[in-house]
């Protein structure tokens, strides 16, 4: 009886470490600042000029990197993207939804429809300065907030 005893103490006792090791590994980062996902409007038309010098080069260039908005249940996975660029910078990002939209960059009146399932890129030059929403039209979800610096 002891030694059953025994092995279900030391069995729950391997499980709680294992459930423990798990939760450190697997847990969301708990940064303060970390309001969502961020990124420069200004990387692509940086990777464009990097990418532009290896062509002179004769270098391969790489493809830019385009930040990606992932909705999933309608809500944008990891918060909203946060883009800041400077006037006259290309601004690229792309969505991937699990949902049936419209995705409206409010202030450039940009639209494009996105099917379940599908991804859809948005390009265009920040011609505006301020700061602006990108929504999921249809049910008002806030998915990118770009920040376009005179």
């Amino acid at each position: 009886m002891t030694s059953s005893r025994t092995r279900l103490i030391v069995a729950g006792a391997i499980t709680l470490i294992v459930v423990v090791a798990l939760f450190v590994i697997l847990k969301p980062d708990d940064n303060d600042d970390d309001n969502g996902p961020t990124a420069s409007g200004g990387e692509v038309a940086r990777q464009t000029e990097e990418a532009e010098k290896d062509k002179a080069a004769g270098k391969p260039a790489p493809k830019p990197v385009i930040p990606t908005v992932v909705v999933k249940d309608g809500e944008p996975r990891g918060g909203i993207l946060k883009i800041d660029a400077t006037k006259g910078d290309q601004i690229a990002f792309k969505v991937r939804s699990d949902v049936d939209e419209e995705i409206h960059v409010h202030g450039y009146d940009i639209s494009k429809d996105i099917s379940a399932g599908e991804s859809a890129t948005i390009k265009f030059k920040a011609d505006i300065d301020g700061i602006f929403e990108v929504e999921l039209e249809n049910s008002a979800i806030p998915i990118v907030e770009l920040q376009i610096n005179p």
